[in-house]
């Protein structure tokens, strides 16, 4: 009997220090990849909290691993320090998104696809100079972006503002009425998020399974996106919207839907389908609101094909589908006639 408890003490001694072996080489492992160590559900060091109480990036932050590369300039945006004051008779546009538009997948801050949208524009627009930001912050809110352009407008003096948001909007409508859910585990344990790239996403569980967006979820969503683009309009900045693209085919169903889904099954505790039909919908608004407020639409679920080359999850692109997104809201600036406004 004694024998037996040794052996059964001796197996899970060696069950807990293989794993706590493993654990740390997942945790090197992420290091050396991002070039920080993960904390609280991100990089240490590239996140703090914005005035409104939603996550900005830390000002001169910077991730140097073998995998992303990222370097936050003094004004708290991805990519190269802006010229102040703006140069005369320059051209600025600010992207505005969460982790869609700061790119997470781009290796480095030129990947990232509104930085690929600058040298489209100044090709079209010779002898101007043109500077694309990279506002998206993982995580941000339409609301937030609201704060941020009425605390930024007078030093940045953008021309054109690119909403690119839905995700976390989604998330937060989708939440509504639910009780606060745990941390997940991989915001602590390094195993489960190398785990969760390479196994198979999980079904939701069976309360989620009839789950719908509320009635009022697309109208308030509508209600910040016209806020924001108010606030732009009142200052004379241009405004362009675009499309929430994803990965899943709008008639997928079944595993086919689970698979193009993946990890927006528990962001927002639906089925797939269910979230298939959300995003639809968001997009549809997104579409109207476009066509009666007469502004330009870069129309990325339109543009990127739902075939996972172009992806690196469910909701952000791999570098073939920054490449279209890119190209598709040059496009659609050039073709509005954005190029030839007077600069702010």
């Amino acid at each position: 009997m004694r024998r037996l408890a040794f052996r059964l003490v001796s197996a899970v001694l060696f069950a807990g220090l293989f794993l706590a072996v493993i654990e740390g080489a997942c945790r090197v492992g992420e290091r050396l990849a991002y070039g920080a160590s993960w904390t609280q559900g991100g990089p240490e060091g590239l996140y703090q909290t914005g005035p409104d109480g939603s996550p900005r990036l830390v000002p001169g932050a910077r991730l140097a691993g073998w995998l992303y590369a990222v370097q936050v300039n003094s004004l708290g945006f991805r990519g190269e320090e802006l010229s102040q004051p703006k140069p005369e008779n320059g051209l600025r546009v600010w992207c505005l998104g969460g982790s869609t538009t700061f790119d997470i997948y781009a290796r480095d801050d030129a990947s990232a696809w509104p930085a690929r949208v600058a040298p489209l524009l100044a090709a079209a627009s010779p002898g101007r100079p043109v500077v694309v930001v990279n506002a998206g912050v993982p995580g941000m809110v339409l609301s937030s972006s609201t704060v941020d352009l009425l605390a930024r407008d007078e030093a940045l003096r953008p021309d054109i503002v690119l909403i690119h948001h839905g995700p976390n909007d989604l998330r937060l409508e989708s939440r509504v009425g639910l009780p606060e859910a745990p941390p997940a585990p991989e915001v602590h344990v390094a195993l489960v998020r190398v785990l969760a790239r390479v196994l198979p996403p999980a079904p939701p569980l069976p309360e989620w399974r009839e789950r719908q967006l509320h009635a009022g979820g697309i109208p308030a969503i509508r209600a910040r996106t016209l806020a924001l683009v108010d606030a732009a309009e009142e200052r004379g900045i241009a405004v362009v919207l675009a499309t929430m693209a994803h990965r899943a085919s709008d008639d997928a169903l079944g595993d086919e839907a689970l698979q193009g889904v993946a990890e927006g099954v528990r962001l927002y505790r639906m089925s797939p389908e269910a979230v298939i039909a959300m995003v639809a919908n968001y997009n549809t608004m997104v579409r109207e609101l476009a066509a009666e407020r007469g502004l330009p639409l870069a129309d990325l679920r339109a543009a990127v094909p739902t075939d996972e080359s172009y992806w690196g999850d469910a909701t952000h692109f791999a570098a073939p589908g920054a490449e279209i997104a890119a190209k598709t809201v040059a496009d659609t600036i050039i073709a509005a006639g954005l190029l030839g406004r007077p600069s702010r």
